[in-house]
């Protein structure tokens, strides 16, 4: 996903039609991200900088497929400048097919006993443009539902996803934790220090044992 960054990637088997439209997703949505963190301007790491100066060249381009927006007109509400992908069912389905990769690089088998046909997605960071008519009372109500739920998902056990190797994307780049709650397991995507995430789906016994093993063996090779 993360160009120019040389790295160990988790990959999974993929065919070839359905690889080019993942990658097309990929080049619209992080280059989304990068332009709306250019757009706000603020102190961030030096491997973010780094994506940004890499992607400069091209946001002519970065244009066409994503626009910015202020968030409210109200000056004395919340009124950050922010990049808004124009089809917000593309991040959610790139989000799922990132969540699903996982579970597939973590059991190698496409198993039939998950339910991949209803997968959750949380973004923290999205909220609805102001664009679509919302008023200040729309928004805050929003805002406030979106913390309330933030809230609870971040009171789960989380712990460290897996990597794929040694050389690895530098964490303020991509990471991801892992959480289970009841019959689902949960990720928590973090990207670019400024973009959270999360995903859950329902997944069978056998599953769950495959990537608590995978957590294991993760954290003991980390010790």
């Amino acid at each position: 996903m993360f160009r120019n960054f040389v790295c160990d990637k988790i990959t999974v088997p993929s065919c070839d039609e359905h690889n080019t439209y993942k990658s097309d997703q990929d080049e619209a949505i992080i280059k989304g991200m990068i332009y709306s963190l250019n757009i706000k301007k603020k102190s961030m790491s030096l491997s973010v900088q780094k994506a940004i100066d890499i992607a400069l060249p091209r946001f002519k381009q970065v244009k066409k497929l994503v626009y910015p927006s202020k968030m409210l007109n109200d000056e004395d509400i919340y009124n950050p400048e922010l990049a808004y992908i124009s089809n917000k069912a593309e991040f959610d389905d790139w989000i799922r097919k990132i969540s699903v990769g996982l579970i597939f690089n973590a059991i190698g088998y496409y198993e039939e006993n998950n339910d991949y046909k209803n997968i959750f997605v949380f973004d923290s960071t999205y909220y609805n443009s102001p664009d679509t008519g919302m008023t200040s009372e729309e928004f805050l109500a929003q805002y406030k539902d979106k913390q309330y739920r933030l809230s609870l998902l971040e009171n789960l056990k989380w712990e460290n996803g897996w990597v794929s190797g040694r050389n690895n994307y530098p964490k303020e780049i991509y990471y991801f934790k892992i959480a289970f709650f009841e019959e689902f397991v949960l990720y928590r995507h973090h990207f670019y220090e400024n973009f959270l995430v999360y995903c859950g789906i329902k997944i069978c016994k056998d599953t769950k044992d495959s990537l608590l093993k995978k957590l294991r063996l993760t954290t003991a090779s980390t010790l």
